[in-house]
């Protein structure tokens, strides 16, 4: 899942998409390699629509961890090892 990083998915657009979404929350960024990859699978309009999605989700994440949302624990858990993951711990 999520929590395990793109490495673990075996479909490679799925793996490209989760760099991109790693790429974006921790560097505010998709590398070239990744936009590469994307590229040969998605078109233009489909790119941007994947960047400004992406940074939807982040900015809904801020909104819900600022107002104090809380999770179930298993989701939470899985959250934690996200988090733990994207610091590279």
């Amino acid at each position: 899942g999520v929590s395990q990083g793109p490495e673990a998915c075996t479909d490679p657009n799925e793996r490209a998409l989760m760099s991109a979404c790693d790429e974006m929350k921790k560097d505010q960024l998709i590398s070239d390699q990744t936009w590469q990859t994307l590229s040969a699978i998605y078109n233009e309009r489909l790119l941007i629509e994947i960047v400004i999605l992406i940074g939807h989700y982040i900015m809904v994440a801020g909104f819900l961890n600022s107002g104090g949302l809380q999770l179930e624990p298993s989701i939470e858990e899985k959250l934690a090892a996200f988090h733990r993951r994207i610091a590279g711990r």
